[in-house]
């Protein structure tokens, strides 16, 4: 996840630097949804270990 946000980062900055706005919008429409469907996977992972454990919210 953070792989992907990084490149995502590294694509905006090059396509600022070479002055090509359509570009740096592609470089999110193109690995945003991946990224969010890794992050979102993470999250679930986490939540569902923490619960597998006996974390409680109140902890």
């Amino acid at each position: 996840m953070l792989l992907l946000g990084a490149v995502i980062v590294f694509l905006q900055i090059a396509g600022l630097i070479v002055n090509d706005a359509q570009f740096v919008i592609d470089a999110e429409r193109v690995l945003g949804p991946a990224t969010y469907a890794v992050a979102a996977a993470f999250g679930i992972t986490t939540l569902a270990l923490a619960l597998a454990q006996g974390w409680k919210s109140h902890d």
